[in-house]
């Protein structure tokens, strides 16, 4: 099978399940279906290579609440895909669903929710390099 839509080399990869997640120096995010080998949605945003990625599925978090109780709780709600680019930024996406038709990027002044209250808010532990990380 191929997949092709890509204009530009890719540069990261990453997989779940039957879905597959490309990211390119032609700025864009690709997700496939390995069923059928089709591209499900184009995420675009990063002005420049896209060259790292990473799939963060949910998982269970022990968190401590202000009323000092100890809860469980699972972080993130949904899987989500975290970007890195040549442009100095991290991007934060939510894995879409496969009935899903559109997606819009979080951050950076879209119409989508700031990466450092994700960040702040909601636990993210994530590693980067300085220059990604932008919050």
């Amino acid at each position: 099978m191929s997949l092709d839509g890509h204009e530009g080399g890719v540069w990261a990869l990453s997989a779940t399940e039957d879905v597959l997640v490309s990211a390119s120096t032609d700025r864009t995010v690709r997700i496939w279906d390995l069923n059928t080998g089709r591209c499900t949605h184009v995420f675009g945003g990063h002005t420049s290579t896209v060259r790292c990625l990473a799939i963060v599925k949910p998982e269970w978090v022990v968190t401590t609440g202000e009323d000092g109780v100890i809860h469980r709780e699972k972080w993130p709600k949904r899987p989500m895909i975290v970007t890195g680019s040549r442009d100095h930024t991290l991007r934060v996406w939510l894995l879409p669903r496969p009935d899903e038709d559109e997606y819009r990027c979080s951050g950076n002044g879209e119409d989508g929710v700031n990466p450092a209250e994700v960040w702040i808010n909601s636990h993210l532990r994530a590693t980067a390099s300085p220059q990604l990380m932008s919050i």
